[in-house]
């Protein structure tokens, strides 16, 4: 009966967790034209970098999170650190420029 018992807990924690609603969004490159930049997008609600990738200009590339909050950092090639964007909504395909 015990053995039951927590079958039954661990498909409930299962569904639980894949119940949470990914949201996705595009991410896009508002330079002026051919210019690149490094992007790096965070997950906010669980801490992970979604997307790490150079975008050109005028490209987007969608991203999908476990939340609703995304940030965008970025850097321009032969910089060293990225430049911290503010957190933004990521829902229902919006764009996000950078």
């Amino acid at each position: 009966m015990t053995v039951n018992r927590v079958g039954l807990s661990i498909v409930a924690i299962l569904l639980a967790e894949s119940s949470a609603v990914a949201e996705s969004c595009k991410i896009e490159n508002a330079g002026p034209p051919d210019e690149w930049r490094f992007v790096q997008v965070y997950d906010v609600d669980r801490g992970q970098i979604v997307l790490g990738q150079a975008i050109k200009s005028g490209d987007k590339k969608e991203v999908s999170v476990s939340g609703e909050k995304v940030r965008v950092d970025h850097k321009f090639p032969g910089w060293t650190t990225y430049a911290t964007g503010p957190v933004l909504i990521c829902k229902g395909g919006n764009t996000i420029r950078f």
